[in-house]
């Protein structure tokens, strides 16, 4: 299955409010940080930010898991029987 492109849009978008959500997270709490936080940190506006993410639980979710995944792929890049497909059944 081919995945359509996403819109560099988009992916710029998404990337801030995740650079705008770890700067916050370095200087305070979890608890602390509100989506307000966030999209006045990344000057967005709040329907900018839910299009993106349901609150910022998702948000914490999404960057947890995107960021070990990444790390995962390039640890496991160098050895030649993994793959994504490998990976993705290793989860499941």
């Amino acid at each position: 299955m081919i995945m359509p492109k996403k819109d560099p849009r988009i992916l710029r978008t998404r990337q801030l409010i995740v650079d705008s959500f770890l700067s916050l997270a370095s200087e305070k709490d979890f608890n602390h940080i509100t989506v307000r936080d966030i999209t006045e940190k990344a000057t967005i506006n709040r329907a900018t930010f839910y299009a993106h993410f349901d609150d910022k639980f998702d948000l914490l979710h999404s960057t947890i898991t995107n960021t070990f995944t990444d790390k995962l792929k390039k640890r496991l890049n160098d050895h030649d029987g993994f793959n994504e497909k490998v990976i993705a059944n290793i989860f499941v």
